[in-house]
């Protein structure tokens, strides 16, 4: 028995419940996937952003294309959401800390730091 009674859903409630529940699930989960992948390249403490591109190669393009399509996809979920962006992802968590460069072979670098 419960003190209050939970009101009975209906079999479509129920299921729409069910439906918010995996989406909520599936953005929180692209949200810490996406703050780990950005804190692991940029905050490693085993491998500096450059030594990474580099270990990357030409893959190092689709990496970079995969990360801004990623963030595009997460801007317009928080719209869908009515929600601003900077809600769901602080800048820390997706602002590049130096711009990269993706050069024709799809390798990639960073631009240089700029000057003090």
């Amino acid at each position: 028995m419960n003190l209050i009674p939970t009101p009975e859903r209906t079999p479509a409630e129920s299921c729409a419940d069910q439906l918010v529940a995996q989406l909520n699930a599936q953005l929180q989960s692209r949200l810490h996937t996406h703050r780990q992948l950005h804190d692991f390249f940029w905050r490693s403490e085993s491998a500096m952003p450059e030594d990474i591109l580099a270990a990357l190669g030409r893959h190092a393009g689709r990496f970079v294309a995969c990360a801004e399509e990623s963030l595009r996809h997460l801007r317009e979920l928080a719209t869908i959401a009515g929600a601003e962006f900077s809600d769901l992802l602080p800048e820390s968590a997706w602002q590049p800390q130096r711009p990269i460069v993706v050069h024709d072979d799809g390798s990639a670098s960073l631009a240089p730091a700029p000057a003090d």
